[in-house]
């Protein structure tokens, strides 16, 4: 989705569009601990604790130079087009 949406409206779209995972990234009323990244499966359900706890060990295992980094301009465009971005494409391995 290019445009802001609650939570439901994202499991919602995740469960239609037979997507892979849904992800919402939040910033909202919440304290800022409780703001991040809310990951659904692809029938919009929440994952299980032992699949966010996962996640968030492979996160963190990540070394700087492994995390793919995209200008905020070029993420912009490929959400508004409706285009994807690829961690293949070589202007996502720029420089920080």
């Amino acid at each position: 989705m290019s445009e802001d949406a609650p939570t439901p409206l994202i499991t919602y779209a995740t469960a239609i569009q037979k997507a892979a995972y849904g992800l919402a990234f939040t910033a909202s009323h919440n304290p800022p601990e409780w703001n991040g990244l809310k990951v659904f499966h692809g029938d919009g359900s929440l994952l299980q604790d032992n699949e966010t706890v996962q996640i968030q060990a492979e996160t963190n295992r990540l070394a700087l130079e492994e995390v793919i980094k995209i200008d905020l301009d070029i993420a912009l465009e490929a959400a508004s087009s409706g285009g994807r971005i690829s961690p293949t494409n070589t202007w996502t391995r720029s420089k920080p």
